[in-house]
């Protein structure tokens, strides 16, 4: 029978672990929380090896045992067995030459040559006079933990090796446009991971400790492991399911067990949600000033979507066409997005002010002025399109086109059709009182 898939931490931790049992994952956008599989803990101390790599990872203080009681947890640091070594003559085996040197520094692995220069090395470019140490002998860092007693426990720990976020991809053509979700799952660190996995979105908070955090190895190319969304097999395959909300976050589950390698990237079919008020508009941004002023328009699309949407970047399509790719905020289900896609140099605006009215008091102290604001819109587009035009104001009090308005600033909005390769105006009135 084929075992089920299983954590791989290292080979002695292995060896204390059932093979038949699964690991436990937790996903989050900058971490990954895991569960081992049932650790045996006898003689009142269970001790675990972690590759010095590994422990890089792993974040200060969360690797904890679960299920007996703890009264110490000890954290012993390896120890690199090349320092045994230094001040030895080594040789430097690299691109067909044959290199006499010192090893100088056992930590960054360098060499001082025979002709002076020093060089930094990989451990297999190293040939020893006397035998170098080997892959079994290097240390890794022991975690051990001191309990009150036997029994079955289950190791628990959180890493920045793993981490997950959304992508989007809205596909628009004509008045209908479809969005998709997919997970894009990372491991950056050299340990593979696998078993059942939960991955959750939303703000997740640590506190932030002073400790370096490794930069991970380049050894080829970066894996992407990539399931296509109109797939409906590997769909089904790798199915993720929105499970709800979990205390402000949302989470959702893959249907069947990861598995992922050593700096490997996987993307995974996600969400699918239908969307409504799909529409593309223009827009022009202002603040109120009695100056006259010119500029173009910004393009935006909006939507709303029947399901909750963590943030994550958005990929824009016109019938097949990219025209952007922008970050969508985190939304809740029938939220509206609006999504900047940047400027439009196919629709500009010259807006011009004209006071038309100064309001003073007996000491001439003025007290309020009126305006006139004119803009004049000019498309050379192809098609078109609705513009929205957005003017903020401050005052102690605002009148727009007679009506008293509430609130500082006050935001004045006016929508506006511009024909395709045409024209259109927008006007109104102010009355502004203080600043």
């Amino acid at each position: 029978m084929t075992p089920r898939p299983r954590l791989l931490l290292t080979a002695a931790l292995l060896a204390l672990v059932p093979a038949a049992q699964a690991a436990d994952l937790r996903l989050y956008p900058t971490l990954g929380e895991v569960t081992s599989q049932p650790l045996k803990v006898e003689g009142g101390a269970v001790t675990v090896p972690f590759p010095k790599a590994d422990w890089a990872w792993v974040v200060p203080g969360s690797v904890r045992l679960l299920g007996v009681p703890v009264t110490r947890t000890r954290v012993t640091p390896g120890v690199n067995v090349l320092r045994a070594h230094e001040g030895e003559a080594v040789r430097v085996l690299r691109g067909g030459l044959n290199l006499k040197g010192t090893l100088a520094d056992a930590e960054a692995l360098l060499v001082q040559l025979d002709s002076g220069e020093y060089l930094t090395v990989r451990p297999d470019e190293l040939a020893f006079s006397t035998r170098p140490p080997s892959s079994r002998d290097v240390a890794d860092v022991k975690v051990t933990f001191e309990t009150g007693g036997a029994g079955s426990a289950n190791l628990l720990y959180q890493t920045r090796a793993l981490s997950w976020k959304p992508r989007y991809e809205l596909d628009a053509s004509g008045d209908a446009a479809t969005l998709r979700a997919l997970a894009e799952i990372r491991n950056a660190g050299d340990q593979s991971f696998s078993g059942s996995t939960d991955l959750y979105a939303g703000d997740v908070r640590l506190v932030p400790e002073n400790v370096p955090m490794p930069t991970p190895a380049v050894v080829g190319e970066l894996t992407t492991t990539t399931s296509s969304a109109g797939n409906a097999a590997v769909a089904q395959d790798r199915a993720v399911t929105a499970l709800g909300e979990v205390s402000g976050l949302q989470r959702y589950a893959l249907s069947r067990p990861l598995t992922i390698g050593p700096r490997e990237t996987q993307t995974l079919p996600f969400l699918a949600p239908k969307l409504s008020g799909f529409a593309r508009y223009d827009r022009i941004s202002t603040y109120f000033s009695p100056s006259n002023s010119s500029g173009r328009a910004t393009r935006f699309y909006k939507f709303t979507a029947d399901a909750a949407l963590p943030a994550g970047p958005l990929t824009v399509r016109e019938n097949g066409v990219l025209v952007g790719n922008v970050s969508l905020g985190s939304t809740a289900a029938g939220q509206l997005s609006d999504l900047s896609l940047g400027a439009d140099p196919e629709l500009r605006f010259s807006r011009s002010v004209t006071v038309l009215n100064t309001e003073k008091d007996g000491s001439g102290r003025i007290l309020s002025r009126s305006y006139r604001v004119s803009y004049a819109l000019t498309s050379t587009k192809s098609a078109a399109t609705t513009a929205q035009v957005r003017e903020q104001v401050y005052g102690q009090s605002v009148v727009v086109d007679g009506k008293v308005q509430t609130g500082n600033p006050v935001m004045v909005t006016r929508y506006v059709t511009v024909p395709a390769g045409g024209k259109a105006n927008v006007t109104f009135t102010l009355k502004v009182r203080g600043g």
